[in-house]
């Protein structure tokens, strides 16, 4: 990696695109997790990606190139939440057509936006640290780095969410 960002560095735009590939995923993730909207989350990929672009000579150590994205990527969703005054969407507003789909089929897709609807109740930032540590695979480590929180808190807090999570899923499996 220190090779691909000293050649981006020169200008080279293959190293960079290497570069840009390699933490494309992630950011994605974290986008939509954050925007609930593809084309939103898109547009702030590719806002960072600029801003990569044109701070890259800033970044002195290759490791840190994806957490100086996702910190980028965070302020950016931020901006645009407030920008846009974005409101999420119940699951009472999607409309889903059971025919469409076998029972089983359709037992899934409920357990799994029930799933979600789990998350979006979180605060902002416990969706965000959910986000990182199991979709975007970041390390407490990591993710105390991007969000300036002592790394025990943020085990804790992964720990809360979980026991959060499972509360919430056993009543939801109760209620069937």
């Amino acid at each position: 990696m220190e090779e691909l960002l000293e050649k981006a560095r020169q200008g080279d735009g293959k190293a960079f695109e290497k570069i840009v590939n390699s933490i494309k995923h992630e950011l994605y993730i974290i986008a939509i997790s954050r925007l609930s909207d593809s084309s939103l989350a898109e547009d702030v990929i590719q806002d960072t990606i600029i801003s990569l672009y044109e701070n890259i000579y800033k970044i002195r150590e290759p490791d840190k190139i994806k957490k100086w994205c996702i910190v980028v990527l965070i302020n950016k969703c931020k901006k645009i939440k407030r920008k846009n005054k974005i409101k999420e969407i119940s699951y009472d507003e999607i409309n889903c057509d059971r025919f469409l789909y076998s029972r089983d089929e359709y037992k899934e897709l409920i357990d799994e936006v029930s799933f979600f609807q789990i998350i979006d109740e979180l605060s902002e930032q416990d969706k965000l640290i959910t986000t990182l540590f199991y979709s975007s695979n970041q390390t407490t480590k990591e993710i105390s780095k991007i969000l300036n929180i002592n790394e025990s808190t943020i085990r804790s807090r992964i720990s809360r969410i979980r026991n959060e999570i499972r509360r919430k899923i056993g009543d939801e499996n109760d209620k069937r």
